[in-house]
């Protein structure tokens, strides 16, 4: 059996960390904190920026649409900008 090894990549405390999504183009990582209200991207000079939602995430999708996304949150699905985290309501 092959055996792999695993490190520590990014020293940020969450709640609930998950929902990684790679934006290939721009190579940016982007990840959610569902039950810390948060989600994060980190860019690829290493810069991590963080930003809060009014309810927790449990989803995001990028768009076709450079800069944007969808984002699954609990009282509602947004469009979410991903340059400065504001939230469009999408739909209930």
């Amino acid at each position: 059996m092959k055996e792999y090894t695993c490190e520590r990549y990014i020293s940020i405390k969450s709640f609930l960390g998950e929902g990684p999504v790679w934006d290939e183009k721009t190579g940016i990582l982007y990840w959610l904190d569902g039950l810390g209200c948060k989600w994060h991207k980190q860019l690829p000079d290493g810069t991590i920026q963080s930003f809060e939602t009014p309810s927790p995430i449990g989803t995001l999708a990028l768009c076709k649409e450079d800069g944007f996304g969808i984002a699954g949150l609990k009282d509602g699905i947004y469009r979410i900008n991903l340059e400065d985290g504001s939230l469009t309501p999408f739909a209930d």
